[in-house]
């Protein structure tokens, strides 16, 4: 049996850094799940409402060798990038208000969201390094 999964396409080669980012992003995922036996197949486009968007419809088999393993490994590294936190940066109003109005509570909101940056870039690595070594699994198994 085939099963079959459709990834949203974001963002554009030739954009602005925000759509090359994006596109970045979309296709690096893409290519992460071939290493899971996905294969892309197709790009299509869906419509909602009075817009449309690209897919990218992957399919594998399921009698495929070691598609157990495959399907684990997947789970592990769909957990780790949904566990992914994003950092929302200091206002500068807000820093500038604390600064002038409460000397002390800004200084304390500098330290927490610098503290906050590290914490969440500390996560965000570790959860790299779980798809990574996820990828990197599912690619060595034979």
């Amino acid at each position: 049996m085939i099963e079959t999964k459709e990834i949203s396409l974001f963002g554009s080669q030739s954009g602005d850094k925000y759509m090359r980012e994006q596109y970045e992003k979309c296709h690096g995922y893409i290519n992460d799940l071939t290493a899971f036996g996905w294969q892309p197949t197709q790009t299509a486009s869906r419509r909602s409402g009075r817009s449309s968007h690209s897919v990218q419809i992957m399919a594998r088999e399921t009698s495929m060798p070691h598609y157990n393993e495959y399907r684990r490994l997947e789970e592990d590294y769909e957990a780790a990038k949904g566990d992914i936190k994003y950092y929302n940066s200091m206002e500068f109003t807000t820093v500038l208000l604390l600064l002038l109005l409460f000397i002390i509570p800004g200084v304390l909101y500098i330290a927490f969201k610098s503290n906050q940056k590290s914490n969440i870039e500390a996560h965000n690595n570790e959860c790299k390094a779980k798809m990574q070594k996820a990828v990197t699994t599912a690619r060595n198994i034979k």
